[in-house]
């Protein structure tokens, strides 16, 4: 799922349910990024007993589209990866702004 991966250079469009609120940054973003991924840590240790289970589970998107939970897993880390590498982006880009 190429999408999903945190290399990808390709900007993809994201389906209108995902589609992000246009805002602006809020002041304690990092901090929230940071309990986020401390609660979906979380919950992914809790969820190691489905996933040795062998537990399916169906897309939020489409619930017709269904894979294990630990390609859940992979998908979930995968895309948080790349929220990673674009906050780092927009860290650049407001940097440089300032700089000027």
């Amino acid at each position: 799922m190429e999408s999903a991966q945190p290399k990808s250079e390709r900007k993809v469009k994201t389906i209108s349910i995902w589609e992000p609120v246009k805002s602006s940054i809020a002041e304690g973003i990092i901090d929230e990024f940071k309990q986020h991924q401390s609660e979906l840590i979380g919950a992914i240790e809790k969820a190691t007993d489905l996933a040795k289970k062998e537990t399916v589970i169906s897309s939020p998107a489409n619930r017709f589209i269904v894979y294990p939970i630990d390609v859940a897993f992979d998908i979930i880390v995968a895309h948080e990866k790349r929220h990673l590498k674009q906050s780092k982006k927009v860290y650049q880009i407001i940097v440089g702004l300032n700089e000027k």
